[in-house]
């Protein structure tokens, strides 16, 4: 019992460990959603701005401008929403495997709790016969 005691200590600094990095991870990605969001909240103002920007202007030329600078803007929201989606399902992924983490390291405890109080029932048990 004293080894697994040693053992156990060992594994707790392991779960700790691993608990940290994926902390770190969600930490990383939800930085990464922000600054998706400020790039994303840029895009839309740059949107605005070239559409009144060129509202008054009524040339073939500066139409075409107007456009093609919307156009491009449209394209690179379309992928940064793309890349928001990836992001958000990488974070229920880790968030997910933080979870199921700790909910098996609950249940093998609590086994070992109960497997551990039963081996001392049944010690106790042979002391009285």
């Amino acid at each position: 019992m004293i080894e697994y005691k040693n053992n156990f200590i060992l594994l707790s600094s392991q779960f700790k460990n691993r608990k940290q990095k994926m902390f770190k991870q969600l930490d990383k990605l939800k930085y990464l959603l922000d600054v998706c969001n400020k790039i994303e909240s840029r895009l839309q103002h740059k949107i605005l701005n070239i559409e009144e920007k060129f509202s008054n202007k009524n040339n073939l030329t500066d139409d075409m401008r107007k456009n093609n600078i919307i156009f491009n803007s449209k394209k690179q929201l379309h992928n940064i929403r793309d890349s928001k989606i990836e992001i958000i399902k990488a974070l229920f992924t880790v968030n997910s495997n933080i979870e199921n983490l700790f909910l098996r390291i609950d249940q093998l405890c609590f086994d070992n709790i109960v497997m551990f109080s039963t081996i001392m029932r049944n010690f106790d048990e042979l002391t009285k016969i």
